[in-house]
């Protein structure tokens, strides 16, 4: 259950996909990811099975450990959890490291190419 999820806007669908308000006139700008390439070596995805009392059945899955993303990107993608609650993370912290970290190598990639003469 969510009391509150965001400014209060999110549509959730039966096939697990959340969509929630991410309108910038509801935030205040704090800076850009200096460096994602490192953000992004560190983190460690993989596979595992859920253990009988976390109720994720019985699949093999793949994924994050939030712990991990914590230690990768830091405490804006994975906060301390209530006392008695288990670790969670910002699946988008995840996702802006990806992008930026395409967009840091395509930069990288175009200067390369510039220099070659491609």
């Amino acid at each position: 259950t969510m009391a509150v999820y965001g400014a209060g806007t999110a549509t959730f669908s039966a096939a697990g996909v959340i969509s929630s308000v991410s309108d910038e006139n509801f935030k205040i700008k704090d800076g850009t990811i200096d460096d994602p390439i490192p953000m992004l070596m560190a983190l460690a995805p993989g596979y595992f099975f859920g253990k009988p009392e976390a109720h994720m059945g019985p699949d093999r899955q793949l994924g994050f450990y939030a712990q991990n993303v914590r230690a990768a990107i830091g405490p804006e993608a994975a906060p301390d959890p209530e006392d008695g609650k288990p670790w969670g993370y910002f699946d988008r912290s995840v996702l802006a490291v990806a992008v930026e970290a395409l967009k840091n190598h395509e930069t990288r990639l175009k200067a390369l190419e510039a220099g070659i003469g491609v």
